[in-house]
């Protein structure tokens, strides 16, 4: 009978292992390169960043882009503590009702989609910012932007549109 209950308990591991290998974070599974980009999509979305490396990118359909940055300031401990920023610090009418961290992804979301000719079947953006030290490679702040936030004035613009 003990045998029995270890080789169902082997079975279930390799089962629920197998599954869950196959669930990668979207910022941590296949990107494409950069370079790839087309040219001034790629020098609006660098330029925008402020010297942040864009590590790759994925489109989905035609409704949603991810673009993915390094960051070696983003920690665990970090987050938790509310301490790591995404660019510099922004004012009250830059954030908008966002998150300061936020408001760097957005410009860059911003001219994203401002380069690609503001597509209307363009539903989101998502920007991913990732750590790249030691245990930190795996911490990962995630943003998301929508029509309604790519799209008019807002103050955070460099050039107004």
């Amino acid at each position: 009978m003990r045998l029995r209950w270890l080789a169902l308990a082997l079975a279930v591991v390799a089962f629920t292992g197998s599954s869950a290998h196959a669930q990668v974070p979207l910022q941590f599974s296949t990107l494409q390169d950069p370079a790839t980009l087309d040219a001034p999509v790629r020098s609006a979305v660098v330029a925008t960043s402020i010297g942040y490396r864009l590590a790759g990118f994925r489109q989905f359909a035609a409704d949603s882009v991810l673009l993915v940055y390094d960051d070696s300031s983003l920690t665990a401990a970090a987050l938790r503590a509310h301490k790591w920023m995404f660019g510099p610090p922004t004012t009250v009418a830059e954030n908008d009702g966002c998150p300061p961290e936020k408001v760097l992804g957005r410009k860059i979301a911003r001219a994203l989609w401002r380069q690609l000719g503001r597509p209307k079947a363009l539903q989101q953006v998502m920007i991913a910012v990732r750590g790249t030290v030691g245990t930190d490679r795996w911490t990962t702040e995630a943003m998301f932007y929508y029509p309604e936030q790519l799209d008019g004035p807002w103050v955070g613009d460099a050039k107004r549109p």
